[in-house]
């Protein structure tokens, strides 16, 4: 047998690989997850998103419109991250990067890290600085660290800019930055104490639920009652069991209405205390649970947690901790029947998939896998490991391509990670490119890879090349790393 063939055979056994993503479908998809968006359809938008990934991995573009969509679906540490890598990026427009600064500064303020928020916000003015909705949401900032006279000013700002933008037809409903912006300078006025700003700046907003419910407060603070009980009515018609405008109707109102609003607001206040002891108490024996785990006593973990599922039938959290913890003591069976649970109740948890992809894996269900981690990576598809998961399902069904594509993914979102680089020089030397087999898992090793058989590897690829002084070297340390350890270390090329 040749050199090359017995490397072909040794890394058809050990691992994992991907191809070239096709350009072909990526201006169809990009619009069809923008349509899809704007109907307020975040998942059909992930799922377009997905396809025009594989197609242009390093798309702004694409990858803006992830962070947004990650954002209509409340994934805000993903979205910061979508954000991030557009906005890190060396050579990549000026408008796409402004961009990305903003949506940063949404992510950030989401997640309450306004101080981060506010930089990135001053980031984007001084880029641009007519950007849409800088100063309204520089002003909520302001709002929050309790800066009023700030956040008014921002908000008069964004106010002003709008207005000279034109961004509102006459006849044409509000534009939404501008709406936000006059009811944003109308609660800051509010709490600052300025009724009079805080009432004219609120009849300019359209009337939402916020905006009748600050005009009812500060109409109350000017002992404007009945006014003030027609807004907060008002308010009860469009959310019924709003606490706020239960408690200050029950202070405004008179009679039957008064006693009426009082009950109304005692009674969800008991059942939000009921709520909040119950999520405590399930925090509790998740925490518990953890450490029984940690210390594997998997027994006491599942006693632990099927009393949190019990006390919360409906908890994703709790049923993947019995996913997960059932899947480590070798309860696959019990571990499959969890995440599948998990799933139903919430059909876009991305590790769910992930997980039961792996589980369906260890099990020889190729098919099964590559389905659930395909969705797994349709979910997040940012998340390094969840690609490196899925080429290694590739790679065992023999989809060479495929795998080697995935492993590619996987390196441009995290290019120091030494498992991808051995796992793709094992998948390059598969697909036969020994050459870039080579440098991947030198890559490797100078990344801090410990298992010996990255030698063993760049010893066989080094024998396909011709060069035998440099493959003899390579088996001669791992031999000496492997008598050091006493026995084979064992590695089934299953990416870690």
């Amino acid at each position: 047998m040749s050199p090359v063939a017995s490397i072909l055979l040794l890394f058809a056994a050990l691992a994992a690989a991907p191809p070239e993503p096709s350009t072909a479908g990526f201006e169809e998809s990009i619009r069809l997850a923008e349509e899809a968006l704007g109907q307020a359809d975040p998942a059909t938008s992930l799922s377009w998103l997905d396809r025009a990934l594989r197609a242009q991995p390093d798309s702004p573009r694409a990858m803006l419109l992830l962070g947004r969509t990650f954002m209509a679906l409340g994934r805000r540490e993903d979205a910061l991250a979508a954000f991030d890598s557009v906005a890190a990026r060396e050579g990549a427009e000026e408008r796409a990067q402004v961009d990305a600064l903003y949506g940063k500064a949404e992510a950030l303020a989401g997640l309450e890290r306004n101080l981060e928020a506010e930089e990135m916000l001053k980031r984007v003015l001084a880029a641009a600085p007519e950007h849409r909705g800088v100063h309204a949401d520089l002003g909520r900032i302001y709002v929050a660290f309790g800066r009023l006279d700030e956040a008014m000013r921002e908000f008069r700002a964004e106010i002003a800019a709008q207005k000279r933008a034109g961004t509102t037809a006459p006849g044409a409903p509000m534009d939404t930055v501008l709406a936000s912006a006059w009811e944003g300078l109308g609660i800051a006025a509010w709490r600052a104490g300025d009724n009079a700003t805080a009432l004219d700046a609120l009849s300019h907003a359209p009337d939402t639920a916020e905006v009748l419910y600050h005009r009812g407060l500060a109409l109350a603070r000017d002992g404007r009652n009945e006014e003030a009980a027609r807004m907060l009515r008002a308010v009860l018609v469009e959310e019924p069991d709003h606490r706020g405008a239960l408690q200050n109707l029950a202070r405004v109102a008179r009679g039957q209405e008064r006693a009426d609003a009082l009950s109304r607001f005692q009674t969800l206040y008991a059942q939000d205390v009921a709520r909040n002891t119950l999520r405590i108490r399930v925090r509790e024996l998740r925490t518990r649970a953890e450490q029984k785990a940690q210390a594997q006593d998997y027994a006491g973990a599942d006693a632990l947690l099927l009393q949190a599922a019990a006390l919360a039938p409906d908890d994703v959290d709790v049923k993947m901790d019995l996913g997960r913890w059932r899947y480590r003591s070798g309860d696959r069976r019990g571990s499959e029947a969890m995440l599948r649970e998990a799933i139903a109740l919430d059909p876009m948890h991305a590790d769910a998939h992930h997980l039961l992809g792996r589980l369906f894996g260890e099990q020889g269900d190729s098919a099964g896998s590559i389905i659930e981690l395909e969705r797994a990576v349709g979910l997040a598809p940012m998340n390094a490991g969840y690609h490196l998961q899925l080429a290694n399902a590739y790679m065992r069904a023999g989809k060479v391509e495929d795998g080697v594509r995935e492993l590619k993914l996987a390196q441009r979102l995290d290019p120091d990670d030494a498992r991808t680089c051995y796992n793709l020089g094992l998948a390059l030397a598969q697909s036969g490119d020994l050459a870039a087999a080579a440098a991947q898992l030198d890559e490797a090793v100078r990344l801090g890879f410990a298992d010996p058989r990255v030698h063993q590897a760049l010893a066989r690829v080094h024998q396909g090349l011709g060069n035998m002084e440099r493959s003899m070297k390579e088996q001669t340390i791992y031999e000496r790393l492997v008598a050091q350890e006493g026995a084979a270390p064992k590695n089934d090329g299953v990416p870690r």
